[in-house]
């Protein structure tokens, strides 16, 4: 009895995996694209931010030092 459940949810696993296992490279493959998409993109838009930020803070100190 024991013997014939064991082999049973061994079948049952050798079926499930093959499809886990191409289901859990095709969720990393694209958590991967969005993780480089999301750098990339916050890469850009952090760049432009800082070069703004620094723009204000060089101008607030230039105001601040005219005084």
């Amino acid at each position: 009895m024991g013997e014939e459940i064991t082999s049973r949810t061994t079948i049952a696993i050798s079926r499930i995996t093959p499809r886990c296992i191409i289901t859990m490279m095709f969720t990393t493959m694209f958590r991967i694209m969005i993780a480089i998409f999301r750098i990339t993109t916050n890469h850009i838009i952090s760049n432009t931010i800082m070069e703004d930020t620094m723009n204000t803070a060089t101008s607030i100190i230039m105001v601040t030092t005219k005084d």
